[in-house]
């Protein structure tokens, strides 16, 4: 029997601080804030900056960014808005179009949401500096998350070493904090985590009422300011402060891929074709999640920010 739909776990590291700000100011440590969840108060990447960004990606890998026919301009990439005056058409909106498939379009009072749905990329193993090194903080809450079970949690206030880490009179710092180390390791149950062993080796497991408050203390915090294109110096009053979730955060999210059989668009089933060859949903978007790496997410990009390397999944199954 079809299912209507498939659900893939994909793996992700940041190669530099990421930011993906709240689009505000606020009172507090920072003046621009990164999204946060609601409940936990722990750092993500919004799901529908993932899907925007991909979208954009996969529509330059597939030729869909900015592309001509009957004289026409069409983008498949970002909200589709036509403009007459630049001769643009948006998006194409056709049920053989790899992108508008993937990610949805809107053409006049028409549209399509799209076969893939994307969800909040969550922390996974955050890193924290100590005095045996950097070391990957995670507890026994967001493994479960993420489908991943340990052979055993901390008890107490305690924590629990990865098999690569000693602690000193099994005591560790995780940044200002100091914290009793069982004497038992623990590994994570889990065959298919495209994870460095390096960072397993070394990862912490900490209780859960704990994690947030050691991930929140241990943000990147950076400051900047506007420079004076005549002067030279630093404008008067731009002086702002900014956070960032740390170089080498490991993260996790889930992409639901829609069976096209289940959808009509004009009346007819979608089938994505890429240089006129069929393709699947998954191979669209993999394409563009391959771009992360080099093009980034979030803000401050000219600053150093946003690379992000996703560990793509085996396709089928």
């Amino acid at each position: 029997m079809t299912q209507p739909a498939q659900t893939k776990t994909y793996y992700a590291m940041a190669l530099d601080p990421i930011h993906v700000g709240t689009g505000g100011y606020r009172l507090g440590r920072v003046d621009n804030s990164i999204a946060r969840e609601p409940g936990t108060n722990l750092p993500k990447l919004p799901g529908t900056g993932l899907s925007g960004a991909c979208r954009a990606y996969s529509a330059m890998v597939t030729d869909r960014y900015n592309w001509q026919e009957n004289g026409k301009i069409y983008s498949c990439a970002g909200q589709g808005q036509e403009d007459a005056q630049r001769n643009k058409a948006g998006h194409c909106g056709r049920h053989t179009c790899p992108v508008c498939v993937a990610f949805g379009f809107a053409r006049d009072r028409s549209g399509f949401q799209g076969l893939a749905q994307f969800a909040d990329v969550r922390l996974l193993f955050f890193p924290v500096h100590s005095l045996a090194g950097p070391v990957w903080v995670t507890c026994p809450a967001v493994l479960q998350d993420a489908g991943l079970t340990v052979n055993s949690e901390p008890a107490g206030n305690q924590i629990r070493l990865g098999t690569g880490l000693a602690a000193a009179n099994n005591r560790l710092n995780l940044g200002w904090l100091m914290l009793q180390a069982e004497e038992t390791s623990f590994q994570i149950q889990s065959a298919n985590l495209p994870v460095p062993d390096e960072i397993l080796q070394r990862s912490v497991l900490v209780p859960n009422k704990l994690f947030a408050q050691i991930v929140n203390d241990n943000l990147e915090v950076r400051t900047s300011v506007s420079i004076n294109p005549e002067t030279g110096a630093a404008e008067d009053g731009a002086l702002f402060t900014y956070e960032a979730i740390p170089r080498s955060t490991v993260f996790w999210f889930p992409i639901t891929y829609l069976a096209p059989q289940f959808f009509t668009i004009n009346g007819q089933t979608p089938s994505p074709q890429e240089n006129g060859q069929p393709t699947t949903v998954q191979t669209v978007v993999e394409k563009g999640l391959t771009q992360f790496e080099h093009l980034g997410i979030g803000g401050m990009n000219t600053r150093g920010m946003g690379r992000l390397k996703i560990f793509l999944p085996e396709q089928g199954g």
